[in-house]
């Protein structure tokens, strides 16, 4: 179940589970595990649960394509 918050700019952050984030980058959740691990994805801890930033996934992976 995703959350979402709206930050100080008055924009909504949504924080996305495993398997949500593997649904919405059509990946497996192995290859979300293997993202974090190399670094390439940023992943928080809420309360102790792994939730991911969508904007902040999506910003990585943009400068990831970018440094190529």
């Amino acid at each position: 179940m995703s959350k979402t918050n709206a930050n100080t700019d008055g924009l909504v952050q949504e924080y996305l589970t495993k398997e949500e984030l593997a649904k919405k980058l059509k990946a497996t959740k192995r290859s979300v595990d293997n993202y974090v691990a190399k670094g390439i994805i940023p992943k928080i801890k809420i309360g102790g649960l792994s939730r991911f930033n969508w904007a902040h996934v999506c910003n990585a992976l943009e400068n990831q394509e970018g440094s190529k």
